[in-house]
């Protein structure tokens, strides 16, 4: 899985698979801080990280011709500069809200939520994985998104 969105990324094997061992080097190191995730929680880490990861590499490597059109590609997916720290902390506090409210839903709406969203599958493979129909996977979807919406806003008036 973690391959599969570095290769989405770099779109090149080496770069996945260097990116993915980067990314673990990096969760190695932090494994003490780690400790106390969820599964799923820990799930969204790792490929949050492999992600990061892809897209430094690509920022760091704009400038060789070879990665060049690649970078074109991500650039505005890739902040000029690091986001100011009251947006960091929204966005974390956001992402938080969102794994918790996930932790709420029932177990298959809570799976084809993560494939889809965090492991950036396409429905259809979504539903390969499941046994379901790709319009029960759209169901479980839009479900899952309508609950974890009424979970988020009464939680971010507090």
């Amino acid at each position: 899985m973690l391959y599969r969105v570095a290769f989405r990324l770099t779109g090149n094997a080496e770069d996945a698979e260097d990116a993915v061992q980067d990314a673990f080097l990096l969760i190695w190191k932090q494994r003490d801080q780690l400790a106390g995730l969820t599964a799923e929680r820990g799930r969204g880490y790792f490929v949050q990280t492999v992600r990061n990861t892809c897209l430094s590499n690509l920022r760091r490597n704009h400038g060789d011709k070879a990665d060049e059109d690649r970078y074109d590609e991500w650039k505005t997916v890739i902040p000029d500069s690091t986001p100011p720290p009251d947006t960091q902390l929204e966005a974390h506090d956001e992402l938080e809200q969102v794994f918790a409210a996930t932790e709420t839903l029932p177990p298959k709406q809570a799976e084809v939520f993560r494939l889809f969203h965090l492991e950036e599958m396409e429905t259809d493979e979504v539903a390969r994985r499941t046994g379901e129909s790709e319009a029960y996977v759209r169901l479980l979807l839009s479900r899952a998104r309508k609950k974890i919406k009424e979970f988020i806003i009464p939680h971010s008036k507090k």
